[in-house]
């Protein structure tokens, strides 16, 4: 059995662990808002947030549903456009629909996503950024700079709120509404105050932290981890099977630093790579070359062990280790370190 909610909806499904969560949403929950395009993790139309709890708050990241199985959505918070409705439109929605944001609309929904994904992470709200973050959003009908305008009052608009706010606490105060090292749920609720999101996720943290409880292993021999290009080659062959998610496996995650040598753990992602300060102490270049890798969504699921056992000959991070001469560890005990 696979739990997690839905928007606001709580969700237990036996359907194969390895199907894939675009289809499941569009065909089996009828939310057509998610809007399948490339099926590649290309083209950005199917776009969704995933939540899940980390440190005691749920933090979200822009994700692929075309490349993502229902495994990894197990004890997560899963956002379509349809999950962000609040009623009436909410002030992103309503910047794009002032800059004349869109054309065809195909596309719209995957740019909106990409966007709140930005805004719940990215306390600054620097407009730079947040078009950094359209990064794997594609739209055929040529509408950037409409779009990157949307963008830009949006994040104008926000910077606006915040340091209204935190002109009106006193100096040692961290109940504004916005600030970098604040909890992401005190964040989650001034949100909801600006419209931009709906009342129910107030609730999601203590949701979650019940379903987590029913967490269980497959025993399915096969293995997925961020499935970035595996299910690109391979979905028909795995898409109606159980599969094993080792994407969240504790063993394989992290980055840390022993006996004069800096250890990456095959499920660590190119997200956390690129966010890492102990990778940055000693790369302090690697964020922006990193941003050369792929797009947001695909960082935030490819993994540095997928990047090699995929064996490409243009792999981004194989080159990155080939040129340090790194050390490839087979862990057959299952200990981390």
């Amino acid at each position: 059995m696979i739990s997690f909610i839905l928007n606001n909806q709580l969700i237990k499904t036996e359907k194969p662990s390895g199907t894939v969560l675009l289809d499941f949403i569009r065909d089996g929950q009828d939310l057509k808002g998610t809007k399948e395009g490339c099926r590649e993790g290309d083209c950005g139309a199917c776009l969704v947030l995933v939540g899940e709890m980390q440190d005691g708050s749920v933090q979200y990241k822009s994700i692929n549903s075309c490349l993502l199985p229902l495994a990894d959505v197990h004890g997560c918070h899963v956002v379509t456009i349809e999950g962000i409705d609040t009623g009436k439109t909410n002030p992103l929605q309503q910047a794009f629909v002032d800059e004349g944001a869109t054309q065809c609309g195909y596309c719209t929904p995957g740019f909106i996503m990409a966007e709140m994904g930005f805004i719940l992470n990215n306390p600054d709200f620097d407009p730079q950024k947040a078009i950094a973050a359209m990064d794997g959003n594609i739209c055929r009908c040529t509408g950037y700079q409409s779009i990157k305008r949307a963008v830009t009052n949006t994040c104008d608009k926000l910077a606006c709120h915040s340091e209204r706010s935190e002109e009106s606490q006193p100096p040692d105060s961290t109940a504004g509404f916005f600030g970098g090292e604040r909890p992401q749920n005190n964040n989650i609720s001034q949100f909801i105050k600006l419209e931009y999101l709906p009342d129910y996720f107030t609730g999601i943290t203590e949701r979650l932290t019940e379903i987590k409880s029913e967490s269980k292993e497959s025993d399915s021999e096969i293995l997925v981890a961020g499935g970035t290009d595996l299910y690109v080659q391979k979905e028909p062959q795995i898409s109606d099977k159980k599969i094993k998610n080792i994407f969240k496996d504790h063993r394989l995650t992290g980055i840390w630093e022993a006996d004069d040598k800096v250890y990456l753990g095959a499920a660590t992602t190119v997200a956390e790579i690129q966010e890492s300060g102990l990778i940055k102490k000693y790369f302090p270049k690697i964020e922006s070359f990193l941003k050369l890798h792929s797009s947001t969504p695909i960082r935030n699921r490819a993994t540095l062990g997928g990047n090699i056992v995929n064996a490409s000959p243009i792999g981004d991070m194989t080159l990155f280790l080939l040129g340090l001469d790194a050390v490839l560890i087979l862990d057959l005990e299952g200990q981390k370190r």
